[in-house]
């Protein structure tokens, strides 16, 4: 004897809407339309009753986290820039400052940069940043290089923001998910229970 369950008592609006909620808006949005189209009959307003208030919840959410994943992916991007600059244009012209007065090779200019750029240049963004705390610091030992410390500061500042808002982002988008899966279930449920 199988363990299988009765194909009867499997939700296929559940089953067939699971990766893709761009589908389950288009099978919900059908089912609400024709419930309304019959909702004159007491027993079809029941039904609508019940229904369209999840379908709500459902399109309500769904719209909420596809504007969050805009928002996350444009957060990513504006962190992507400032690494790009960063990499591309500030560590050159903060190099070229330092070597105005402290010579690449000599004993400060070690301890102002001990890994030279590379450590600006590759790893996770969190340790970059990290990088840029350490180059701030070290700089406030040298006050001939107090206007680059203070640029270092505001460039660290403005990443440290954007990867902080890209973060937010990120759980904002996660959050949503949940609750966008839950009400796709719901969703799910209701029309089974229709049918």
């Amino acid at each position: 004897m199988s363990n299988e369950n009765w194909h009867f008592l499997i939700n296929t609006f559940d089953v067939a809407t699971q990766k893709s909620r761009k589908l389950m808006t288009i099978i919900a949005a059908d089912h609400l339309a024709k419930l309304s189209a019959m909702k004159s009959d007491a027993d079809i307003a029941k039904l609508y009753d019940r229904f369209a208030p999840l379908y709500q919840t459902f399109t309500d959410t769904y719209a909420a986290w596809l504007s969050a994943k805009g928002l996350y992916k444009g957060e990513t991007e504006r962190v992507q820039v400032m690494i790009d600059e960063l990499t591309s244009v500030k560590l050159k012209q903060w190099n070229i400052k330092i070597q105005t007065v402290y010579m690449e090779g000599t004993p400060d200019y070690t301890a102002i940069l001990p890994g030279g750029r590379s450590a600006f240049i590759v790893g996770p963004k969190e340790s970059r940043i990290t990088e840029l705390k350490g180059l701030r610091d070290r700089l406030i030992k040298y006050p001939k290089l107090e206007e680059l410390k203070n640029e270092v500061e505001a460039f660290m500042h403005s990443l440290e923001d954007a990867r902080n808002h890209q973060q937010e982002a990120e759980q904002s988008v996660d959050q949503l998910s949940l609750q966008l899966e839950q009400a796709r279930k719901e969703v799910a449920a209701m029309l089974y229970r229709n049918l």
